[in-house]
């Protein structure tokens, strides 16, 4: 009969989290069922992609900037508007905003949300002072060994806080623990062309790697918070990405033209971008789509 149960639940649709809570007030066996991480395996292999719940949007408002969720699903945030909280990553169920110090005028905080759960975890301040930034950008992801990303709410998580100072043309970073609560020693290099403004990150491997403004990738490697600077590819809008292999990615787009380069090891050992393909949307989308 469980094994029975099990299979309906299965079932259940994933734009709609809360069927599942529904089913978990039925019965005890219904809610030990539904709340063990076997069954969220399995829940999550069964319907294989996530289900997009929603969005978060960046606006301009009455105060300086806000965030606010957009839901595309019946799902639900608790308070959807985040007034002065500038959504900075989003990974792993998490999303890490930046926002003004209520207490220390003038100071910037990171803090790390569960939308599932509401919870909320306000980072440490990085060292140096957030005053003497110039550019920045940051990165949340978990930090449990071995996890799958099915359901790691509420379990340890990184903060990667990369920085620019425009005028030395110096690029640093570090790393903060939700388990240690600390953060790690700076790592500082020069590249004049490199810059961290709010650049949009990409997980693959033990690296996180960002790209900002201007044409180069910074990349910032977790274990050793080893710090390098890629070299920059023909200047193109693009984004980084990760390809169909798990590996480095960059996709540039051109109108209706996307061409995708991957990050690979050339016969002698050096790294270098390869071209892979190139994607004409007009092929895949109608017009309606495009004029979009």
């Amino acid at each position: 009969m469980e094994d029975l149960v099990e299979q309906i639940l299965l079932r259940l649709p994933p734009k709609d989290p809360a069927c599942l809570v529904r089913a978990s007030v039925v019965c005890k066996p219904w809610r030990r069922l539904v709340a063990g991480p076997a069954f969220r395996r399995r829940y999550r292999e069964f319907h294989r992609r996530p289900h997009l719940l929603g969005v978060l949007q960046i606006l301009q408002g009455d105060e300086p900037y806000y965030s606010r969720f957009v839901p595309t699903s019946v799902f639900r945030v608790v308070d959807p508007v985040l007034p002065c909280w500038l959504v900075v990553d989003c990974r792993h169920g998490r999303a890490l905003f930046a926002t003004t110090n209520p207490h220390i005028e003038g100071t910037l905080d990171l803090v790390v949300w569960e939308p599932m759960t509401d919870d909320q975890r306000r980072v440490p301040q990085p060292s140096p002072e957030p005053e003497d930034y110039v550019d920045y950008a940051a990165a949340v992801l978990c930090a449990a060994e071995g996890c799958d990303h099915c359901g790691c709410e509420g379990g340890p998580f990184l903060v990667a806080f990369v920085s620019t100072d425009k005028g030395k043309g110096v690029t640093s970073a570090r790393l903060y623990s939700s388990e240690t609560g600390a953060w790690n020693e700076t790592t500082s290099l020069h590249h004049p062309e490199a810059n961290a403004h709010f650049a949009a990150s990409v997980h693959v491997g033990d690296a996180l790697y960002f790209r900002g403004i201007g044409n180069y990738t910074i990349e910032y490697q977790l274990t050793t918070a080893r710090l390098s600077v890629l070299e920059a590819l023909a200047k193109c809008n693009g984004r980084l990405v990760t390809m169909e292999d798990g590996g480095l990615g960059f996709a540039a787009v051109d109108n209706t033209i996307i061409t995708l380069w991957a990050r690979e090891t050339g016969p002698e050992g050096a790294e270098t971008w390869t071209h892979r393909r190139v994607i004409d949307l007009k092929t895949l989308l109608s017009e309606d789509a495009l004029s979009h």
